[in-house]
């Protein structure tokens, strides 16, 4: 079971009792390196062949999400180019695995990457029509074969068809 903490994803063997392995995502509480604040959102890569997992911090930073994997301790890549919100959600498409989304606290846009270009720019924002100024978190889901997107809130439902979920060719 992995959890966020603060600088830090916290790993739990469910299997026995007892305190979690620490896994720092920043050199030290001082450093300016790494993943700094609160990880309040972890994703896991879709796919048995990889060990990669996104986490995304509460951090109003250009680069609160980074790429870890399993076996190494440091991260393996940083994303930036989303705004500078906190991080409340981060999904991987389930048909095509190298594409990952992002929602940010209080903004009304699902930021999507391709993990297999740069990660200095998004390669898509959905904007949503409902407001988004407000505390309250806009989370979203991708269908299983990875071509809807869905967001809502207490008043309406939204469906977003995407050309970028059906897996754009790469120049």
């Amino acid at each position: 079971l992995y959890c966020g903490f603060l600088d830090a994803i916290e790993v739990f063997d469910v299997s026995r009792p007892g305190p979690g392995t620490r896994l720092p995502t920043t050199p030290s509480r001082k450093s300016k390196d790494g993943l700094k604040g609160i990880i309040s959102a972890l994703a896991f890569v879709p796919s048995h062949a990889s060990d990669l997992y996104a986490a995304g911090s509460l951090s109003p930073t250009p680069s609160n999400t980074a790429l870890f994997s399993s076996t190494q301790p440091e991260p393996v890549m940083f994303v930036s180019g989303a705004p500078r919100a906190g991080v409340t959600q981060i999904q991987f498409n389930p048909a095509a695995p190298h594409l990952m989304y992002t929602a940010h606290r209080r903004h009304a846009s699902i930021y999507a990457w391709d993990l297999r270009t740069h990660l200095d720019a998004p390669l898509a924002a959905y904007t949503l029509s409902h407001a988004a100024r407000t505390n309250q978190e806009i989370k979203f889901d991708i269908d299983l074969g990875g071509q809807w997107l869905a967001s809502g809130d207490h008043v309406r439902f939204f469906l977003l068809p995407h050309s970028v979920l059906s897996d754009p060719p790469l120049p």
